[in-house]
């Protein structure tokens, strides 16, 4: 993704909303995990990656979550969430599920790691390389 933000989407409800959404922000299929054995995938992937949970930021929004959000280093809810992943996030953003979170996110994080006016700059000269 735009600006070195690795993004793969690890959902208990696969739909075809995910591929489209995938899609709009260049996650490839192998990055779309549809299952609701959330922190078995979790352990998968960092074997393979070799990323620890520090290194993850995860947005939850339901009871199912809640295990992940516990483990990563930056769990995210977004604002229509339910209580209990509001209560284990870092970050609830202002924005509800599927109304802009991602945009919200990335954005949060490209200022924290001082990449929001290169991203910016790049994106208004026709698009990042």
């Amino acid at each position: 993704m735009a600006g070195g933000i690795g993004v793969s989407f690890l959902t208990s409800k696969v739909s075809r909303a995910m591929d489209v959404v995938g899609e709009i922000y260049n996650v490839p299929p192998d990055k779309r995990w549809g299952t609701s054995a959330k922190i078995a995938k979790l352990d998968e992937f960092e074997k393979e990656s070799g990323l620890t949970d520090q290194d993850f930021c995860y947005v939850g929004d339901e009871m199912i979550d809640l295990g992940v959000m516990r483990r990563v280093g930056f769990p995210v809810a977004p604002a229509n969430g339910a209580v209990e992943a509001k209560a284990v996030a870092a970050l609830i953003t202002k924005s509800d599920g599927g109304q802009g979170v991602v945009r919200e996110l990335a954005e949060f994080i490209l200022k924290a790691q001082d990449k929001w006016e290169t991203v910016t700059t790049q994106l208004s000269n026709g698009g990042l390389s």
